[in-house]
């Protein structure tokens, strides 16, 4: 069977007419899984089974829009846009330390809550690709550094060149079917006595 992709978004938010106008517009605009609900531990579960790719959380307690999406990133990554009423600033900074992707005041005005919908869900998305991006160039760059402490321990204990240390580092890697950063990261905690070539 063919998997078919339908894009998801969770809403959890206290007051039923905002999650009633945001069930209302996001199918027009590509979401055609709406999930809803009041409480945290509910927006927990449901992040859980749905793996949504946008989340719209209210901002103020007893949920703490920002709070939540931390705990969902945990588990998941997904945009995030908060729900801020207009007399609730205060939470702006605060989500803005805690990675929000973008904000949306509410009450919605009724004339242009789509397009106000739709520019907010296009800057969380591009936020959201941002910090996937900057995270795996991090992972790649941790990765390149435990490969050159393993090349340069490799290059000591066998008095080899530094690409004569690549080489074995690669051919081993093959050899082991491990990543070349897996086999560098064992042989920097073994100092190579268990991982030696």
């Amino acid at each position: 069977g063919e998997i078919i992709f339908m894009p998801c978004a969770l809403i959890c938010h206290t007051d039923i007419r905002i999650r009633e106008q945001l069930k209302k517009h996001l199918p027009g605009i590509g979401y055609q899984q709406v999930l809803a609900c009041n409480q945290r531990d509910n927006a927990l579960e449901l992040a859980i089974d749905h793996h949504p790719d946008l989340m719209l959380l209210e901002a103020a307690a007893p949920i703490s829009g920002s709070k939540l999406a931390a705990s969902i990133r945990k588990i998941i990554t997904a945009a995030t846009i908060l729900l801020v009423r207009t007399d609730e600033q205060e939470h702006l900074k605060q989500a803005i330390n805690d990675q929000i992707d973008a904000f949306l005041t509410t009450p919605f005005p009724l004339s242009d809550s789509t397009v106000a919908l739709e520019l907010a869900i296009r800057s969380a998305t591009r936020t959201a690709a941002l910090r996937q991006e900057l995270e795996l160039t991090k992972a790649k760059l941790q990765d390149r550094k435990i490969i050159e402490r393993a090349k340069g321990l490799l290059m000591e204990m066998y008095r080899i060149s530094e690409d004569a240390a690549f080489r074995m580092l690669r051919s081993q890697s093959m050899a082991r079917r491990l990543s070349m950063a897996a086999l560098a990261e064992e042989y920097v905690r073994t100092g190579t006595r268990q991982g030696s070539p």
